[in-house]
């Protein structure tokens, strides 16, 4: 997510609320944890500026993340989602043959989860 879906993901988050993502602009932070140097840590925060802007004014956390291959990563993530810690909350479920409905749905922008488009019974 980017662009104006990252911008428009800042204003339906709480207050309190964390934005993480891995298409936005790193910061300063995200610079000296990689190990890039000063100065490319100072050009990521002066990139960043205005999405930091952002967070400070809905009053939410922003976190450019970057994935890494990592064995232990993916069995943390799995625990957390067997013992329900993370859960996909699903908006609605469609059939394909109403996947015009779903992206109503979702160019809407009043869904509380994810939208699904069920493709199993496709022939």
């Amino acid at each position: 997510m980017g662009g104006k879906s990252l911008k428009e993901s800042f204003e339906i988050l709480k207050p309190g609320g964390k934005l993480i993502t891995i298409n936005g602009i790193p910061d300063f932070k995200f610079g000296q944890q990689h190990h890039l140097g000063v100065f490319k840590s100072i050009l990521f925060e002066i990139a960043s500026l205005p999405l930091r802007r952002l967070a400070k004014k809905y009053q939410v956390n922003y976190c450019f993340f970057i994935m890494h291959p990592s064995g232990k990563q993916l069995e943390t993530i799995t625990k957390l989602i067997e013992s329900g810690k993370v859960k996909s909350v699903i908006d609605k479920v469609y059939p394909f043959s109403k996947v015009d409905e779903a992206y109503q749905l979702l160019e809407s922008k009043h869904a509380t989860g994810k939208i699904v488009v069920d493709m199993e019974h496709l022939n």
